[in-house]
């Protein structure tokens, strides 16, 4: 890898956050990178360094929305007087329409 290649890396991982920028820099990612260093100019290197971001930011995001939906629950009980007990967690939209 060159010092342009990593200058160009360093730009690109300076935007990311901290559990990304570890994703993209260890493992197969950070294999493949090297590899990429090797193979492309500077230039190419660094638009296909930030595609393999992008894909990862993305799955980030899904498994993020997947985590929220999997936590949530929302539990409705009778309550002495005629009243109704809620508990639960819900996501922000949900929330935010029991809210209203």
């Amino acid at each position: 890898m060159t010092s342009v290649h990593a200058e160009r890396l360093a730009t690109i991982t300076d935007k990311l956050p901290e559990p990304l920028k570890h994703t993209l820099l260890t493992g197969a990612s950070a294999r493949k990178i090297t590899d990429l260093a090797s193979r492309l100019d500077a230039a190419r290197f660094a638009t296909q360094v930030e595609n393999m971001a992008a894909t990862l930011s993305a799955k980030q995001v899904e498994d993020n929305h997947q985590a929220a939906r999997d936590g949530r629950h929302l539990d409705i009980t009778p309550a002495p007087g005629g009243m109704v007990r809620i508990n639960g967690l819900l996501d922000a939209g949900a929330g935010h329409v029991v809210q209203v």
